[in-house]
Formats: structure tokens, sequence, C-alpha cells
């Protein structure tokens, strides 16, 4: 096998994984799309793991990046793809449409695969765009009035962020001689005219702010996931993030890399940290509806990525830990909703909807309370380390204040994490349903694949926690390539 192909191997297998989900479909057997579809995304998961572990980074045709950090981002967005369709199961399984939502999660997950590893204005773009109609396709799936207005507001939104950044791109495309590689344009924007290349930076670095759903770039992100199926929105939520996180740090780190730019990119970045962190952390503890509390949650989230952001090159394994410690945890949390909508079939989406679920399942229910821990960022949770990372980082760089803001956002959003877990344990239920022993069989058996991929998700969030008090962080810090 070539050097190119084995760089590309996870890529094309979230591809195959789409492509067999809709053959399989089309011969009537959407538990046969489905399993093949989780089958071939692990394949690709396990490859992208062991490429992180064994081989350096590579280009392929001036175009993408394969191995060492680039396969260990691929190996979490695929790792949030496979355990999506797992834990999605039923859904996917009893709905009509089923199998080709599959297919789409397939094909998102190769597209921010692609994003994360693109070193070319173009390719970018259309792994961005690849992403974000899946994402269309998927809000809309649910079926309903909401969902399809949620869908359309997305749509609508993205096709401006998505002019945005073609007028970006455009504008340093004809600046340097038709260039698209990140490398070629490194070697001419510290040279080119000033305003025209701050200009197409600006009009970039707003796109991608809207795909990780920064703050003021947001409104999609709350009708989005709270009218998704949950089980779509558990890989939506969190690992489009994480491969734009990886985008950005290439292109500002690339192609803006001159002096001049880099300034202004970093108060650009702490702006929105700010705004994001405060905003999302204040909005969330308005919220009653558990999907839009998880989507404002990530708009604080996404606010301590961009303190990594922020510090530029030197922070780049920081930054990487904890975006990636965000998309698991999140992916939890949302197929804990899905696990909670097999077993209440008439659950309203609500917090308060969530009463009692320790005492009928108190194995979600502690696998729940570990990621949401982990979103809080307490200790023995990768999301404390993620967080932890960061802030030292910024500490050392002499941001002490903006480490001051984002522990403050962190103190705050136990306001909400915490409600959750309010609800859960000792809230009860307002009405409980008599139903009889084959019924309550029933459920259990038609949520098992939920709750275990919830039970597997925080096992990593604390495994991942855990070890590093043990041996150190050296191995986080190897498998992103930076030991």
């Amino acid at each position: 096998m070539s050097q190119e192909l084995q760089l590309l191997l996870p890529i094309l297998l979230a591809v195959g994984a789409g492509i067999a989900a809709m053959v399989v479909d089309a011969v009537g057997s959407r538990k046969g799309a489905t399993a093949v579809a989780a089958a071939l995304l692990a394949a690709a998961t396990a490859v992208a793991v062991w490429e992180a572990l064994t081989l350096e980074a590579g280009g392929i045709q001036g175009v993408i990046l394969g191995g060492s950090t680039y396969a260990a981002v691929q190996s979490v967005i695929l790792f949030c793809a496979t355990c999506a369709v797992i834990g999605g199961w039923t859904y996917f399984v009893e709905r009509r449409m089923g199998a080709g939502a599959v297919a789409l999660m397939a094909f998102s997950a190769a597209a921010c695969a692609a994003l994360a590893s693109s070193i070319d204005l173009f390719m970018t773009l259309i792994a961005m765009e690849t992403i974000a109609i899946c994402a269309y396709a998927l809000v809309a799936s649910a079926g309903s009035s909401r969902s399809a207005e949620a869908g359309m507001k997305y749509l609508i939104q993205g096709a401006v962020a998505t002019g945005l950044f073609l007028m970006g791109a455009a504008i340093v495309f004809g600046l340097h001689g038709g260039q698209s590689s990140y490398v070629a344009l490194s070697q001419i924007v510290g040279g080119a005219l000033f305003w025209p290349a701050a200009t197409s930076m600006g009009l970039i670095l707003a796109a991608i702010a809207f795909k990780m759903g920064a703050f003021p770039f947001h409104s999609w992100a709350p009708d989005a996931f709270e009218a998704a199926p949950p089980a779509a929105s558990s890989f939506m939520a969190g690992a489009p993030k994480l491969g734009a996180v990886l985008a950005a740090l290439l292109i500002f780190g690339t192609v803006y890399a001159d002096p001049g730019f880099i300034e202004r990119i970093e108060v650009l970045w702490i702006v929105l940290a700010v705004a994001s962190i405060a905003f999302g952390n204040l909005s969330g503890l308005r919220q009653t509806s558990y999907g839009r509390m998880l989507a404002y949650s990530g708009i604080a989230q996404i606010g301590y990525a961009l303190v990594g952001l922020s510090l530029g090159g030197p922070a780049v394994y920081q930054t990487l830990v904890l975006a990636s410690a965000y998309a698991v945890a999140v992916l939890g949390a949302f197929l804990a909703a899905e696990a909670i909508r097999v077993v209440r079939p008439g659950w309203d989406g609500s917090i308060s909807g969530m009463a009692g679920i320790a005492r009928d399942y108190p194995g979600l229910a502690v696998a729940l309370a570990a990621v949401m821990f982990s979103l809080t960022g307490i200790p023995l949770t990768v999301g404390f380390w993620g967080k932890l990372l960061v802030f030292v980082a910024a500490v050392a760089a002499g941001k002490t204040w903006l480490v001051v803001v984002a522990v403050v956002g962190s103190v705050v959003s136990f306001g909400y994490y915490g409600g959750v877990l309010r609800a859960v344990f000792f809230d009860d239920r307002s009405e409980t349903p008599d139903v009889d022993d084959d019924e309550a069989g029933q459920v259990r058996s038609r949520s098992r694949a939920a709750r275990a991929m919830v039970i597997a998700v925080a096992a990593c969030v604390v495994a991942a926690g855990v070890v590093p008090l043990f041996v150190g962080l050296g191995f986080m810090q190897s498998f992103f390539g930076f030991a």
C-alpha cells in the first residue's frame, strides 16, 4: 500500500461506511445498513489510532495531511461517529429514513476528518460544505415541523457563512497568483497589500467561527441541536467543532503567520473567547430544554478552545486535548438523551422530564454524571485536563485575566450541569406510568445500545482523566504527536 493511500485510509473507510449503508439499505435492510456502517467506522477509528501512534505526519499532493497529530484528531472524530451510530441503533433501525441518516453521519465524519487535515483552501471549503449539507439533512431528518424549521434556519445561515469563506478565499486566491495551498500562500501573504489580505483573514475567520458555533455566530445551534434526533446531535455537537479547531490552527498558523497578522488574529480570538464564555454560560443557566442547554454550553466550551487558539502555535497540543475532551463528553451527553428518549417515549426533552432516571437506570445516571463532570472540568475526568492544560499555557503567556474569565465561566457552568444531575438523582418523577413486566423488558432491550454507549463513553472520559495521575500526561502528548 502506498504511503498516500495509507494516510487517506481512515477517510476512505468512513466514505465506504456511508456508501455501504446506502447500498445495504437499498436491498431493504436498515439493520444491516446500520451494522455495516458501524463496523467500517470502527475499523476507520482503529486505523486512525494506529497511524497516530506509528506514522509521522505526511502530506498528500500538498492538499491534505495524515499521520501523527492529524490521525489522532481523525481518530477522535471517527470514534464519535462510531459511538453515535451504535448508540442510535434503535432510532436508525426503526425509522424509515434511518439508514440514510447513518450514511449522512458517515459522510460527515469523513468530511470532518478531511477538514482537520486540509492544507488547501478549496479542499477546506469542500469539507466544510459536505459537513454542512449533511448537518442540514440530519437536523431535518427528525421529521417534525420544528426540525424542518431548524434545518432551514441552519441552511440559510450556513449559506451566508459559506459566502464569507468564499469571498475571503477569492481575495487571497486572486492576490497571490491563483495559489490555494496554505504553504504557497504563506510565502506570499506577508508581502501582499495589507488591508486586502486582512479583509480575507477576517472573512475566513468569521466563517470558521460559524462552524465552531462561537458567539455571535451561534444562533443556529440551539434550534438545531434541540430539534435534531439526539443520536445525530451526539455527533454534530462535537466532532465538526474539533475539526474546525484544527482547521483554524492550520489556516491561521500557516497562511497568516506574518507578525502583522498574528497580533490581530490573537485579539479577535480573545474577543470571541470572552464573548462565547460569557454568553454561553449565562444563557445556559436559563434553559429548561436539555438539548438547548447543551447547545448553549457548547458555545461556552468553544470559548475555552478559543483561549487556546489565541495562544497560537505554543498551545496546539493543549487546545486539541481540550476540544477532543469536549467532543467525547458531549457525545455521551446527547447519547444519554437518546437513551432517555427510548425508555421514556413521552419525554418532552426538558430537564425536569429527566427526573427519577437514577432510580430506574442507575448505570445510565452514573455515566451521565461522569460526562457532565467532564464538561464542567471536574478532576478525574479528561475535561479537567483539557481545561487545565489550556489555562496553564495561557498563564504562562501572560493572559492570567483571560484564565480568570474562563475559570469563572466553568464555575457558572456547574449551575446548569448540576441542574441536570439534580433532576436525574434527586427529583421525583411527577407520574409513573404502570407498565407490565413484558413492556418493561422490551423498553430495556430497545435502550440497551444507547445505554451501553453512554457507559462506554463515560468510562473513556474517566479513564483518560485518571491515567495521568499515575503515568503523567506524556501519553496524551505522544498520541497527539507532541512527545
